[in-house]
């Protein structure tokens, strides 16, 4: 893979503070805050570089007059009297991107319940709201605790002054390195720590309530609530585990740690790390946590549906549409470069071409972006099951989404802009990098790009049933389930 200098300058200088400053002497009530603040702030400081840039969800006034409403009207009575469970998992509601049934499934633990029938999921709203209805028989909201976090984070006076000192010398300590962090992130960062100090310890009490012996944590590595979380079930005797849901390498800010983090902050970090194959668990080697190779089983499955099926389309009416359907896959990291390229595109491709518009579950596209996609450039946005697309499309086009190491498995061609974030987290051999649009156009009109065979085993590992079940009798004796 390429290295991208100026990227790896970031977390190079990054690392060197976390190594060398007094981090760890910095604490609220025995819980350490550089765990809770280290990734978010990671991902703010490539921000600033313009290699990442996350996708804020706008606290609007009508949402904030649901939170209001759901912390004064909702009781928590109900959450906290939920059954007991040996396996539990914190999930997210922009995990169920699949239709069951006419219901919506959570296409990693609802699987995961084909192995685990017992598991209760405890879920996280989405943009303050739960798509429904679910395919998951057993499933707490969390909404309260979360709009406890949300609403009394900003509000917080107990430990204000502890947070802005400690937030002082961590921008201090980057300063010194070279890396600047600006007064409006600051300030988000000490809000974000006293929300997830809130959050974490409601949660801990339904942790006790439930009694679990494994919690499976969406996005453990992440910081914040997840990492306070992690710590709090060492000390119950929880195991932790996290389960791959995207790409993951050494660039990316969640799974990259300094040689000496593990001594000071090793219990804020989930004890298994579950991998789609042996490329992405080769790829962390500065995430100190044991990894277990898995597989995906929504790729896997989705796969296997549209083999027993055949190759017809399910989004395109016919043959000849599906063979010149161009998919763009968008993220919330880059909507304005996608957008812009697929318009840029659509001027250059003859007619008989459809281009398709995806963007991802948690990424939110303004009235005029969907203006200037759908009504002056005549491009489909579709939120339809992402790996129908796939399957209809004769090509797909993205920067460094996961769907582009998926479109491997579905055998398609893979277009990527080249640029640092791309080629830091895509391999050469993943696809074709194109300089501009011209010369993707040139590409998909020209030239005879040729797809993947079989399933790369590297990538996405097969028998995932298997492998999980293996997996849980290791660390979940069947006695103790």
């Amino acid at each position: 893979m390429e290295i991208n200098t100026e990227i790896d300058e970031v977390l190079n200088r990054f690392l060197g503070v976390e190594d060398a400053g007094d981090l760890s002497d910095w604490e609220i009530g025995r819980i350490k805050l550089w765990p809770i603040v280290r990734t978010e702030l990671l991902f703010r400081l490539l921000d600033s570089k313009g290699h990442v840039r996350k996708q804020e969800v706008p606290l609007t006034v009508s949402k904030y007059v649901s939170l209001l409403r759901t912390l004064l009207l909702d009781s928590p009575r109900q959450l906290f009297q939920v059954r007991q469970s040996p396996i539990a998992a914190l999930s997210s509601a922009s995990m169920r991107r699949l239709v069951v049934e006419g219901k919506y499934f959570d296409v990693i633990y609802d699987f995961y319940r084909r192995v685990i029938p017992n598991m209760i999921i405890l879920e996280d709203p989405w943009s303050a709201s739960h798509v429904l209805p679910r395919f998951s028989p057993a499933v707490v909201d969390l909404d309260w605790i979360k709009v406890c976090g949300t609403l009394l984070g900003p509000i917080n006076l107990v430990y204000k002054r502890r947070i802005r000192d400690f937030m002082n010398y961590v921008c201090n300590l980057l300063s010194e390195s070279g890396l600047a962090v600006n007064r409006l992130a600051k300030n988000a960062m000490e809000v974000f720590i006293a929300r997830s100090l809130i959050e974490a310890f409601l949660l801990r009490r339904l942790l006790v309530q439930i009694r679990p012996k494994l919690l499976f944590q969406h996005c453990a590595s992440y910081g914040g609530r997840r990492a306070i979380i992690c710590k709090m079930c060492r000390e119950l005797g929880i195991t932790t585990v996290e389960a791959q849901h995207g790409v993951v390498n050494r660039y990316h800010p969640a799974y990259n740690y300094a040689p000496g983090y593990c001594n000071r902050f090793s219990e804020y970090l989930p004890d298994y790390f579950l991998t789609f194959g042996s490329y992405w668990s080769e790829e962390l080697g500065r995430f100190p946590v044991k990894k277990v190779v898995i597989g995906n089983p929504y790729l896997i499955e989705q796969k296997k549906a549209f083999h027993e099926k055949g190759a017809r389309g399910i989004y395109c009416g016919g043959r000849a549409e599906r063979q010149h359907m161009v998919l763009i896959i968008s993220q919330p990291t880059v909507t304005e470069v996608t957008v812009s390229l697929a318009v840029r595109l659509r001027e250059l491709l003859p007619s008989k071409y459809s281009i398709v518009y995806k963007p991802h579950p948690a990424e939110t596209l303004s009235i005029e972006q969907k203006d200037l996609l759908g009504r002056k450039a005549g491009i489909q946005v579709q939120t339809v099951e992402l790996y129908t697309l796939l399957n209809d499309s004769m090509c797909v086009v993205g920067v460094y989404s996961t769907v582009l190491f998926e479109a491997v498995a579905f055998g398609k061609p893979v277009f990527v802009v080249n640029s640092p974030i791309s080629r830091a987290y895509i391999p050469t051999r993943i696809g074709h990098f194109f300089e501009s649009v011209e010369e993707l156009a040139q590409n998909i009109v020209e030239g005879d790009p040729v797809g993947f065979g079989p399933v790369p085993e590297d990538l996405w590992a097969s028998d995932w049933e298997k492998r999980l079940r293996q997996f849980m009798d290791t660390v979940l004796p069947s006695t103790e389930a």
